[in-house]
This record gives structure tokens, C-alpha cells and sequence, in this order.
């Protein structure tokens, strides 16, 4: 699940450059269709037996609408999407999205054509070796010393250039913001890879990070530069892409789930244990700045807003969505909702960019639902 960026807020969806004009003008009479100023759109991945679908929400706050504005098959079980606000190729602003699936390619998707068929663009990268792949692990492991002796320090931990995609699923991906035509993805093969987007090609890839599957990237929101990652080792690393070999470890009492930068200097993470912590990101080998023990079982979405700073929303395999208040670094609990959102799992929380006491809500055997928590907070935000 993920919130898209922007609202698309054209009073005539004609004028909409990025929208298929002669699919609108054929279905203008439509108005499930058209887009409207205060019309937010929600980017969500489902699947129900075998069939697997990319849907795009539409959601009005005044009117009260939620529905599927429209929706793309995937050919694989989706583990991941990625909004991404620039068109590949070209980098003019656009309305994208990137999905991991259980295959090792990542596609990317125009979300302002309707039923599209295929998606545009596969990232599968060049046709050579997949460097730092699971299955060579070991033989990597034995040969390490004589390659850093052959390649030098730097390159033995990681490769740039034109090189291969994955050869397992895509479970984690960012988007970064600064850097437009940069995408970066993780893998069950343990490596972490950089995607240029204006060549389609992986120009990076990061093989010694991570020991097991990497789950979880995030780009810090004001360093370009700087990535958060985090994997089925237990540990999360913060590198610097120029350097990765400086990258800072955090060992953990579990696997991560998932992590946020609520600021440019402090990381959230959770884990499959059900923990949230928080780490000051330039002292991250010092410990946490807090830890709370926040749910029964694995905590599998993390949520901050800008608009309400020290508020943040979790939710878990518990069945359970938390609201707290983590102001002065003293985390407390403000509200729990357990059930409410059906009877199964919950996977993933987003808070709304456009309406900060609405987020969206991804559960087991449900449609995806919009919870208002405002009277929830008790106007403690």
C-alpha cells in the first residue's frame, strides 16, 4: 500500500497532460471516472486466490467516497509498490509506480492510463552475473579476501556499472525524491540494488550489507545520498551510496519489518517481534533513543505525518492499530483499535499528506479502508 504524492486536481480532467485524453473524452459522461479538486488517489496491491491487481483508489474526504477508480492484473503476487513521481526516460514529472513482486523484475506502471495491459517499462537489468546473488554466497565468502586484494576494499563490497537485476523477489523499494531518475530496491537474493531510471538499467549493486533477505529501504527525506536498510539478519544499515563500506549497523532483537525517517537525523524501525525503536542516524551504533515493546506479533507498518510532528501510527499482524505520541522521546500510547478493521492481519498503515487525521489501512481479506482518527487522538494533535 502507498499514499500517492500529489492530488490530481484538474477541474477538466482535458486539461490533465498525463491522463489518456481519448479514453477521457469517450467516458466523459462518466463521473466515477473524472478527477476533481479535493479527490485524493491511494495506490494499493492486492490479491484474492490466484488473481493478483494494482488498484488506484479514489478518495474524498467531504463527500465521503472510497472506491476503485481503476485497477491493472499483475502477472506474480505483489510484495511491494512504489509510487514515483517522474515519468522513466524522459524524468518529466509523471504519475508512476513501481511493483516487487516473488519474481526477481520490477515493473513499472503509468497510473493515469486506464486498463493498461502491460506495464511499459520491466527493470530486469543487463544480461550478465547477478553479483552478490544467495546461491554464491558462499563461494563469495571463501574467495573475499582474493578479490579485495585483486578489485581493492571499495569494490569488493559493491559493483556499479551496467550489471544484472535480481535473481530473487523484490520485497522492499524507494523512490528517491532528490534524485529523480534514482530507484532502489532490495531483494530476497540479499542484495540491495540502484536503478537509474532515465536508462533503465541498474547501475548499482550493494551485495555485503545485509547477510539474509533485505526487507526494507528507505532514502533519507533530505540527504540524497544517505540510504536506510534494513533485513532478515537483524540488523539495519545507514549508508552512504558513495561509500558504502562506512555504512553504520544496528544489530536488533529481530527481523525488521519495515522503517521511516520521521526527520533527516532520526530512524524509526519495526520489528517482526513486535518492537518499534528509534535511532539518532549519525549515532545509530550508540543504541536506541527509545524502544517500546508496541504489539503481540509482528509489527508490519509504521506511520508519521509532518503535519502532526511527534505522532505516529502502528499496526500489526496483532490485528491491532496503535496511535502514539512519541513527543521529548518519551513514546506513549494515545489510542488502540484491535478488530475494528476486520478479523484478520494488518499489513500496512499510511497517514494522508492532504488530510492528516486520515490514514489508510492494508488487512488481511479486506478492501482497503480509510480510518478519520481524529476524535482518536482526543486533541492531544
Amino acid at each position: 500500500m502507498d499514499g500517492i504524492g500529489r492530488d490530481l486536481a484538474f477541474e477538466d480532467p482535458l486539461d490533465d497532460p498525463y491522463l489518456d485524453q481519448a479514453r477521457l473524452a469517450e467516458d466523459s459522461s462518466d463521473e466515477d471516472v473524472n478527477i476533481t479538486t479535493g479527490d485524493q488517489l491511494i495506490l494499493a496491491a492486492s490479491t484474492e486466490d490466484d488473481a493478483a491487481s494494482l488498484n488506484v483508489y479514489l478518495y474524498n474526504d467531504e463527500l465521503a467516497q472510497l472506491y476503485v477508480h481503476h485497477d491493472v492484473m499483475l502477472p506474480d503476487m505483489p510484495l511491494v509498490v512504489e509510487w514515483i513521481g517522474a515519468s522513466p526516460v524522459s524524468l518529466e514529472a509523471g504519475n508512476w509506480c513501481a511493483v516487487g513482486t516473488l519474481g526477481p523484475e520490477i515493473e513499472l506502471w503509468n497510473l493515469d492510463i486506464i486498463n493498461a495491459a502491460n506495464p511499459p517499462v520491466v527493470l530486469t537489468g543487463a544480461a550478465d552475473a547477478h553479483p552478490g546473488d544467495m546461491a554464491d554466497k558462499k563461494k563469495k565468502k571463501k574467495k573475499k579476501k582474493k578479490k579485495q586484494q585483486q578489485l581493492g576494499e571499495d569494490e569488493a563490497d559493491h559493483v556499479v556499472g551496467q550489471l544484472g537485476g535480481h535473481s530473487d523477489a523484490v520485497m522492499g523499494l524507494a523512490w528517491n525524491a532528490l534524485q529523480a531518475n534514482v530507484l532502489a530496491s532490495a531483494s530476497a537474493d540479499c542484495s540491495v540494488r540502484l536503478w537509474d531510471l532515465q536508462t533503465t538499467q541498474c547501475s548499482a549493486a550493494f551485495c555485503n550489507l545485509h547477510d539474509a533477505k533485505v526487507q526494507a529501504v528507505r532514502w533519507n527525506p533530505k540527504q540524497a545520498t544517505v540510504l536506510a536498510t534494513g533485513g532478515f539478519d537483524r540488523a539495519a544499515r545507514i549508508a552512504d551510496i558513495r561509500n558504502v563500506n562506512n555504512a553504520l549497523k544496528v544489530n536488533l532483537d529481530s527481523d525488521v519489518e519495515t522503517l521511516l525517517w520521521e526527520d533527516e537525523r532520526s530512524l524509526i524501525i519495526s520489528t517482526e517481534g513486535g518492537e518499534i525503536c528509534k535511532f539518532d542516524a549519525a549515532q545509530i551504533d550508540k543504541g536506541p533513543v527509545w524502544k517500546i515493546k508496541a504489539h503481540d506479533k509482528a509489527c508490519t507498518g509504521i506511520a508519521t505525518t509532518r503535519h502532526l510532528p511527534g505522532l505516529l501510527i502502528s499496526c500489526s499482524l496483532d490485528r491491532s492499530l496503535k496511535i502514539w505520541d512519541v513527543r521529548n522521546n518519551t513514546p506513549s500510547v494515545i489510542a488502540t483499535r484491535t478488530s475494528v478493521f476486520g478479523p484478520g492481519a494488518l499489513f500496512g498503515v499510511q497517514i494522508s499528506d492532504a488530510t492528516p487525521y486520515v490514514c489508510t489501512i492494508a488487512s488481511e481479506g479486506q478492501d482497503l479502508q480509510v480510518f478519520d482518527f481524529k476524535t482518536a487522538v482526543n486533541n492531544k494533535f
